[in-house]
């Protein structure tokens, strides 16, 4: 039924021929610290991706934990500055 043009068959012989891909959890060895500068340790990831010792998705997913822990950091400068300038609003 394939070979006339049936798709749905066609695409059932392609799933048995050739299996999705399975997507395999990796372990990296990349030098990462809680207080790091975000720029230097992207690049370390990338640098490593590039050379193909991460593979693109996880490169990915490592940059972005780094991206939200600085928006993390930022939300939480912020929430400092506002109490710190609310209590100083408040002893006028």
């Amino acid at each position: 039924m394939a070979l006339q043009g049936d798709t749905a068959a066609l695409r059932i012989c392609i799933d048995r021929c050739i299996p999705a891909l399975k997507t395999v959890e990796q372990t990296v060895d990349v030098e990462l610290t809680p207080n790091g500068e975000p720029r230097e340790m992207s690049g370390r990831i990338l640098n490593r991706m590039y050379h193909g010792e991460i593979d693109p998705e996880t490169a990915q997913k490592m940059i972005n934990a780094i991206a939200r822990k600085v928006s993390i950091d930022e939300l939480a400068e912020l929430y400092e500055r506002l109490e710190k300038l609310e209590a100083s609003n408040q002893g006028m």
